[in-house]
């Protein structure tokens, strides 16, 4: 054995577990004591991080069949005087002596630094996606990954000071034990939950300034020398792009495009803390589903470590067939036949549907892949006709007997306009208000006026995009297809709009397949709506609504459109949508709260609230609230609709001030006397 092949076989065994080369005897059986099989890095692996192959070079080892292996064989030696004048047990023990020697040598060698790298490729600064993409070989020839400085901290943003425990340690503990209290007072507002009468708006905002003012020094002064010095640090590789140089100073990573042979110098730089896929992974060659995820920001509770575990999630659709990549909780038919497999004349409908939520393939990923997925199957064995109390029974056993209390449908029986008041619309209606659930609808796709059911007031109705298969949104457009508008009234549906042309998902071959349709819009809401409930568990389903509607990527505050509707869905921003009231209010009469708006923020408000049921076709009234803002120096919005359960409000405060936020019960029917609702904000 020579010292480079024994130096190298102790190079490789100071690697994890998990990641030492499979060494095999000379009779090419593996060998199980040295290193397991499970989780070997491979000579293909390696040679795509740019390592040299730990199999290729431990293969040239002649360990024969030495004290280390189990079956033990006799050693061939070069002369008879071996084999005859000695024993077996001498000739064993002279094998082992030389090997350990060796092994002593190789020690001593590599500890020098000899001529293999003795320093272990640190799989600990990779994502756990990127870390599954470089063991796999499968990462792409180009990929755009965040390269992240060396922090503790979380990002440090403006918005932390005014959530409820949502500032850094870094921040909390520059502040006095005064200040500390001051702030937790100010934050008793977001709870409904009445501040200290000796504290006043001035002592708040001193202390908010203070807040704001640490944030801002820390950025300054630490993040930004360190992303400074990241980007000069990074240009040292010479195949790797840098595609932001001017980022803001509060960033704490920066997007490169790479290739896999970079990975391994650039997560050896000291400059570089962690390392995972963009949001934008790919620029051109993405799959559509995978762009589509990506592009509506779920990264962002991606990295927050929300996934959807824990989360029940219901489908009421054409059913779902067994697939590698979904795992269903439970699966139960309404139809004539109990079959609860998809229904092959609409070419894996649900299937497909199932897969944007819920699909855990690490290319195709859904927007929830770790939830727990209910398949209720509401199509007859014609897979052409159903009726409303298929529908109902579906629903009723997602929420009674399984308590799911998010559910995404993607069907629009006999595809005529609605007004909201069908029958099936109001079933909805009641079924939201009465089980408490979040309901997204596909609106249909005839370009017309929305299709039954997705009129109705309570439910989520979503319209469809084309991201024209590319993570940057600046260039996505609604699909022409995606229904619009409510027949016979101003009402503004649908309520918001995600992707849903060309997308890539779970088939009925085990496979994947291009679908388009409002249909596959709608459970890329449903699954922010999961990630969202998992981040809050206490948010019910009418903030999980607000939440999708307040969080528009465009940073929009007018009110409905007919393109765009109130909002293109974004992970980034419902996330963020982190000031919410859970109130009411009587007919004539207002709920006001004071709030604090520092100097030139947009802030963005939206009020949702039901239209109520006494049954599944009696409405028992519609209030119309309206919401409102106004500051001392005279900033302010308004939004009075009078057809809309829906309003939203936005304005930027010229100077730190506190403003008046109200809702005002313009008409609330005496049969509902108290109209509950849910406000939520986000400031930029």
């Amino acid at each position: 054995m020579s010292l480079e092949g024994c130096a190298t076989l102790v190079d490789q065994w100071r690697q994890p577990a998990g990641l030492r080369p499979i060494l095999s005897d000379q009779a090419g059986r593996a060998n199980s004591r040295v290193a397991p099989a499970s989780g070997a890095l491979s000579t293909t692996i390696a040679r795509s991080l740019g390592i040299a192959s730990p199999v290729s070079q431990v293969s040239r080892v002649a360990w024969g069949h030495s004290i280390l292996e189990g079956p033990r064989q006799r050693t061939s030696f070069p002369t008879n005087r071996w084999k005859t004048q000695t024993s077996y047990r001498t000739r064993r023990m002279f094998a082992g002596s030389v090997a350990l020697l060796l092994t002593l040598i190789a020690l001593a060698v590599a500890s020098k630094g000899a001529q293999a790298d003795p320093t272990p490729f640190p799989w600990d600064k990779l994502s756990k996606e990127l870390q599954e993409a470089a063991r796999s070989a499968s990462l792409p020839s180009r990929f755009i990954v965040a390269t992240y400085i060396n922090v503790t901290e979380r990002l440090l943003m403006g918005e932390s000071v005014f959530v409820p425990g949502a500032l850094d340690p870094v921040i909390w503990n520059a502040l006095t034990t005064n200040d500390k209290f001051v702030l937790e007072d100010y934050w008793k507002r977001y709870v409904n939950v009445p501040g200290s009468p000796e504290l006043t708006q001035q002592a708040h905002s001193l202390v908010i300034d203070k807040a704001l003012a640490l944030i801002t020094g820390y950025n300054n002064n630490i993040t930004w020398p360190k992303i400074q010095a990241l980007i000069q640090a990074l240009q040292a590789i010479p195949h790797l792009v840098i595609l932001e140089r001017n980022p803001i100073r509060s960033t704490q990573s920066v997007p490169v495009e790479i290739g896999p042979s970079d990975l391994l110098p650039l997560v050896r730089m000291s400059e570089v803390g962690y390392v995972e896929f963009h949001r934008t992974r790919c620029r051109t060659s993405c799959v559509s589903l995978d762009v589509s995820v990506k592009a509506i920001r779920t990264d962002v509770e991606w990295g927050y470590g929300f996934t959807g575990s824990g989360v029940k999630v219901g489908m009421l659709d054409t059913g779902v067939t067994s697939h590698p990549h979904l795992q269903l909780a439970a699966s139960m038919g309404f139809g004539n036949d109990g079959s609860t497999n998809d229904c092959d004349p609409y070419g894996g409908h649900g299937t497909a549907v199932a897969g944007v939520i819920r699909s855990d393939d690490a290319t195709y990923r859904g927007v929830a892949y770790s939830s727990s997925l209910y398949n209720a199957k509401v199509l007859n064995s014609d897979c052409g006709t159903t009726s409303n109390t298929i529908i109902k029974n579906g629903a009723y056993w997602l929420t009674d007997t399984n308590a799911v209390r998010i559910i995404t449908s993607s069907l629009n029986p006999g595809q005529s306009d609605d007004d909201g008041n069908a029958d099936l619309s109001k079933i909805m209606d009641y079924l939201v208000t009465s089980r408490a659930v979040l309901l997204t609808q596909a609106v249909g796709n005839d370009g017309g006026y929305v299709n039954i059911p997705s009129g109705a007031y309570n439910i989520v109705s979503v319209g469809a995009s084309n991201d024209q298969n590319t993570i940057d949104r600046a260039n996505d457009v609604v699909w022409p297809s995606s229904s619009r508008g409510v027949t016979g009234s101003a009402r503004g549906k649908p309520d918001i709009i995600a992707p849903g042309v060309s997308i890539m998902t779970t088939d009925t071959s085990q496979g994947f397949s291009s679908f388009t349709g409002t249909s596959f819009a709608a459970p890329h809401a449903a699954g922010l709506a999961v990630l969202l409930k998992q981040a809050y568990p206490d948010a019910d389903y009418l903030e999980l609504k607000a939440r999708l509607i307040n969080g528009d990527y465009w940073l929009r505050g007018h009110q409905w459109q007919s393109d765009w509707a109130w909002n293109y869905i974004d992970g980034y921003w419902t996330y963020f949508s982190n000031m919410v009231w859970a109130a009411s209010v009587t007919n004539n009469a207002y709920w006001t709260t004071q709030i604090y708006l520092p100097a030139f923020y947009t802030f963005t408000f939206t009020l949702v609230w039901n239209r109520e049921m006494i049954s599944e076709t009696q409405v028992d009234g519609l209030s119309n609230l309206d919401l409102s803002i106004t500051c001392p120096n005279g900033n302010g919005d308004s939004s009075a609709s009078t057809v809309n359960n829906v309003e939203r409000i936005s304005l930027v405060s010229g100077v730190g001030q506190y403003c008046t936020l109200k809702v005002y019960g313009a008409s609330v029917p005496t049969s509902i006397g108290t109209q509950s609702f849910r406000v939520v904000a986000y400031d930029v």
